[in-house]
């Protein structure tokens, strides 16, 4: 399973690193706008604590990943 940051409550809202991301790059949003959203940071394969995964081959792969998370 896919490593991810959660905090708020609220509308769900999705948060996708770019590359050589995390999770912690969206820390700042997610203190400022937690009151009204519930964030969930993901870290997709093959980065920071999902780094022991192997890492998706392609952007489909990837949405697959985030998709498997929100299920």
């Amino acid at each position: 399973m896919l490593n991810y940051l959660r905090k708020g409550s609220g509308k769900p809202v999705l948060l996708v690193h770019g590359f050589l991301g995390g999770s912690r790059h969206w820390l700042p949003v997610m203190d400022a706008l937690s009151r009204g959203h519930d964030f969930i940071a993901l870290e997709l394969p093959g980065f920071g604590a999902s780094g022991s995964m192997p890492a998706c081959r392609s952007i489909a792969e990837f949405a697959a990943k985030a998709v498997e998370l929100m299920d």
